[in-house]
C-alpha cells in the first residue's frame, strides 16, 4: 500500500514535534517528588513466561520510552489486502476500535536507587495503562489493575534492593478483544446490550472505541520522606470569590510511616500567574505513628486574578512540611480562582457570569499516534478545539491524561470529567462491566482526588448511555456514585449522559418515566440526541437545568437556537469535535446504488474503514465543512461558503446520522457549468436509513 508523502511528513512531524516536548531524563530533580519514569523500557509484543522474575533476560527485547501504544503499530507480518500497517480484516474488535488489535505486551524497566533515597518511601504512579495490568516489583507481585483509564500507584519500598543494586519492575497489559469466540459469547449472552435492536450485540471487544494498548501515558517514580504530604493529598478551594477579595481553602493530607509520633509543621505559600507570593500561612501538626491526618488552612488573596476561558489564570500552592527546621516534603499544586454556580433561571455561572457551553465530546486519542497522550500532542488538540470556537470538552467516555486536563488549564477550555461508559450492564464483551462492581469506588474516587484541583473541570459526569440507567439497580448505583463525589468534591457540577430510553420495560415505559428520577438526582441533565424533548420538559420540570450531552452535528442550529433563548439550557456537546479512531464511518455517506461496507445497517462503516469520520476538526486537525456551519451558527463569522459537490444523475448523496454533506469551498465544478449549485447542510432527508438507498 502507498501512503502519500505528505500524510507521512505530516506523521513525521507531530511525532517529532512530540519527541521535542518528551519527559525529562530519569533522574532525581532536586525539591521534586516525583521524577519523570518514562526512559529505558524492555517492550516484548506477545506473552511469555517468566518475565516477572528479575533474572529474565530481555536483552533481545525493544528498547522504547513511554508513552507507547502498541496498537497503532504495525502488526507483525506482511502487508496484504487484509492487512495493512496496524490494521487487520479480521481484528476482534472491527469497525469499533478502528479494526486495530489487541492482545498482550509486556514491559520491563531497570533502575537503581542513589545513596541519598535510602531509607526513604519509594512509590510509582501510572496515569494509565490499556489495559488490565499486572504489576511486579523485583519477582513480588504488586496487583492488578484493570480500569485503562484511571490513575494508580504502588508502594515499592518493602520490596527494593539497597542503594546502588537493580531493582526490576515488570508490567503485563492484556488489551484482551482476542478473546476466544466461545468465551466472548458466553459472557455477551448475560446481559446483551441490544442497542437499536441489534441482535448480536456490538462485537468481541473491550471497547466500543479504540482506546489503544500498553502504558501510553506517563509514568513516575515518586520518593519521599516517611512524612510526608499523601498521593493528590493536597484540595484547593476557593469557596469566596469577589472582585478585590477570594478566600482560599487547603485540605492537607499527611501521612506518617514512621512507629513514633511527629510534631511537624505545614506551611503553604500562593503564588500568582506573575509568579509573586501573595500570601502565606503556617500550621502545626501532630501525627500519630503508622497514621495520618488532615490539616485545614486558610488565606486570602487581594485583588484576584479570576480563572476564565478568555482569561485563564493560574496560581500555586506551594507546600512544604518541617520537623524541627528540617523539610522534609514539598508538593506544588496548580489551581485557579473562580466561583461556579446555576439555576434555572440564570444557568451556569461561572464568577456570577452567565456562561454557555459551546461544548464537543472528545474520544482519548490522538488520531495517528493512537492513544499515546504525548504532552504536547494533548495540547495540540486543545489548541485545535479553542481554534475552532469550542469553550467547553466532554472526555467521552473515561477520565482524561493529566496532560490534557493541564492543557485546559492554561488554554481555557472547561471540561467534563467523565467516569463510566458502563456500570453493570454489558455494552461489549470484555468492557468495565466485569469489574464495575469491585472498582468502581477505587476508580471514581482515583478520578476525583487527581482532578479536583483543576479549574478546567466544572462537572464531574458519573456515565455515558448507562444500560441500567432507569432501572431500581441502576437508581441505587447513581446515588452511591453522587455520594461518593459529594465526598470528595462540592464545588462542581453532577451530570450523567442520558439517550433516548432504550428500556422498554415496565419500570421505564417512556421517556419522562424512565427519565425524571435520574435528572432529580443531578445538578445538570444531560441529553443525548434527544434536544426536541426540552420544552416539554421545562413545562413539567421548570426548575431542571438542561443541556445536550450529545447531538448529531446537523441538528447544530435548532439546539444553538434553544440555547441562546433560554437560560435553563446551559451547552451543547457535538459529536463529535474531532475526528477518531475507532467507531469507523459513523459519519460517512455514500451515493445511491452504491455497493458500500455498511455495519448494523448504516451506524458505520466495516473494512477498510478506520476513522469515525464525524468530528468538526479531521483526525489531523483540519477544520471540515461543520466546522465552517458552526462559526456562522456560534455568530464567529458572518458568512462561510461551502458547496455540496454535484449529486450525479440519480444519484444522491445520502448521510449517516452524524454525517455532514460532502462540501467545498469552490463553486467550479468541471462539466456542471450553467447548473445550480447547492449550498446546504444535512437534513432528515439526507440520512441513511438501513439498507434504504444501497443498493
Amino acid at each position: 500500500m502507498k501512503i502519500h508523502s505528505a500524510l507521512i511528513s505530516i506523521l513525521l512531524g507531530i511525532i517529532g514535534a512530540c519527541a521535542l516536548s518528551a519527559d525529562a531524563p530519569d533522574a532525581p530533580v532536586p525539591g521534586r517528588r516525583e521524577r519523570s519514569f518514562n526512559e529505558g523500557w524492555k517492550f516484548f509484543r506477545g506473552d511469555v513466561a517468566g518475565a516477572d522474575n528479575p533474572e529474565f533476560e530481555d536483552a533481545a527485547w525493544r528498547a522504547l520510552d513511554l508513552p507507547h501504544d502498541w496498537s497503532i503499530e504495525d502488526i507483525p507480518g506482511p502487508q496484504t489486502e487484509t492487512q495493512i500497517g496496524p490494521f487487520q480484516k479480521a481484528a476482534p474488535g472491527g469497525f469499533l476500535t478502528g479494526n486495530t488489535v489487541g492482545g498482550t505486551g509486556w514491559y520491563r524497566k531497570q533502575f537503581t536507587l542513589s545513596a541519598n533515597e535510602a531509607g526513604r518511601l519509594v512509590s510509582v504512579l501510572f496515569e494509565g495503562i490499556c489495559n488490565e495490568a499486572q504489576v511486579w516489583i523485583n519477582g513480588t507481585h504488586l496487583g492488578f489493575h484493570p480500569n485503562g483509564a484511571t490513575s494508580f500507584a504502588y508502594d515499592l519500598t518493602p520490596y527494593l534492593r539497597p542503594a546502588g543494586r537493580t531493582n526490576v519492575l515488570a508490567i503485563k497489559v492484556t488489551n484482551n478483544g482476542d478473546i476466544g469466540m466461545n468465551e466472548a459469547k458466553a459472557n455477551q449472552g448475560k446481559q446483551s446490550m441490544n442497542p437499536m435492536n441489534r441482535p448480536e450485540g456490538l462485537g468481541w471487544s473491550t471497547s466500543r472505541w479504540y482506546t489503544g494498548s500498553g502504558i501510553y501515558r506517563n509514568v513516575w517514580l515518586t520518593v519521599t520522606d516517611p512524612l510526608h504530604v499523601a498521593q493528590w493529598g493536597v484540595q484547593v478551594t476557593t469557596p469566596v470569590v469577589q472582585k478585590d477579595t477570594a478566600t482560599v481553602n487547603l485540605i492537607i493530607s499527611l501521612e506518617n510511616d514512621t512507629g513514633l509520633e511527629k510534631d511537624a509543621t505545614v506551611t503553604t505559600t500562593l503564588t500568582g500567574p506573575d509568579g509573586r507570593a501573595v500570601a502565606t500561612t503556617t500550621s502545626a501538626a501532630k501525627i500519630a505513628g503508622r497514621s495520618g491526618t488532615a490539616v485545614s488552612q486558610g488565606m486570602t488573596v487581594a485583588n484576584p486574578s479570576l480563572w476564565s476561558p478568555d482569561s485563564p489564570a493560574l496560581y500555586q500552592a506551594k507546600v512544604e512540611v518541617r520537623i524541627g527546621g528540617t523539610a522534609v516534603d514539598n508538593c506544588t499544586t496548580i489551581f485557579g480562582i473562580r466561583s461556579l454556580s446555576y439555576d434555572a433561571a440564570h444557568g451556569i455561572l461561572l464568577n456570577g457570569q452567565s456562561v454557555k457551553l459551546r461544548g464537543g465530546s472528545v474520544h482519548d486519542n490522538n488520531g495517528l499516534l493512537g492513544a499515546a497522550s504525548f504532552d504536547r500532542a494533548e495540547e495540540r488538540r486543545i489548541e485545535l478545539l479553542k481554534a475552532a470556537g469550542f469553550n467547553a470538552i466532554r472526555t467521552a467516555h473515561n477520565p482524561p491524561s493529566p496532560a490534557l486536563l493541564d492543557a485546559c488549564d492554561r488554554l481555557g477550555m472547561m471540561v467534563i470529567d467523565e467516569a463510566f461508559d458502563t456500570w453493570e450492564r454489558v455494552k461489549v464483551a470484555r468492557d468495565n462491566h466485569l469489574y464495575f462492581r469491585d472498582w468502581w469506588e477505587r476508580d471514581l474516587t482515583s478520578i476525583l482526588l487527581r482532578d479536583r484541583n483543576h479549574p478546567s473541570v466544572i462537572m464531574w459526569s458519573i456515565g455515558n448511555e448507562i444500560l441500567e440507567r432507569s432501572t431500581p439497580e441502576g437508581m441505587i448505583i447513581r446515588k452511591r456514585l453522587i455520594e461518593t463525589v459529594r465526598k470528595h468534591d462540592t464545588t462542581r457540577l453532577i451530570n450523567e449522559a442520558v439517550p433516548f430510553d432504550l428500556t422498554f420495560t415496565k419500570d421505564a415505559p417512556t421517556w419522562e418515566q424512565g427519565t425524571a428520577p435520574i435528572f432529580e438526582l443531578l445538578d445538570i441533565a444531560g441529553y443525548n440526541y434527544t434536544w426536541n424533548e426540552w420544552l416539554k420538559d421545562h413545562e413539567k420540570h421548570p426548575e431542571r437545568v438542561m443541556m445536550s450531552t450529545e447531538s448529531y452535528p446537523k441538528d447544530m442550529f435548532e439546539i444553538w437556537s434553544l440555547v441562546e433563548q433560554h437560560p435553563w439550557i446551559v451547552g451543547d456537546f457535538v459529536w463529535t469535535s474531532m475526528d477518531y479512531l475507532g467507531e469507523a464511518g459513523i459519519g460517512s455517506s455514500a451515493r445511491q446504488g452504491e455497493k458500500a461496507n455498511y455495519a448494523f445497517g448504516s451506524y458505520s462503516r466495516t473494512w477498510p474503514w478506520t476513522n469515525a469520520w464525524c468530528g468538526d476538526i479531521d483526525i489531523l486537525g483540519g477544520k471540515k465543512p461543520q466546522s465552517f456551519y458552526r462559526d456562522v451558527v456560534w455568530r464567529r463569522s458572518q458568512m462561510e461558503i461551502a458547496v455540496a459537490m454535484p449529486d450525479p444523475a440519480g444519484r444522491k448523496e445520502v448521510i449517516t446520522a452524524w454525517g455532514w454533506r460532502s462540501e467545498l469551498p469552490s463553486w467550479t465544478w468541471p462539466g456542471e457549468e450553467g447548473k445550480k449549485l447547492q449550498q446546504s447542510r444535512p437534513t432528515a432527508a439526507d440520512e441513511l436509513s438501513g439498507e434504504k438507498w444501497l443498493g
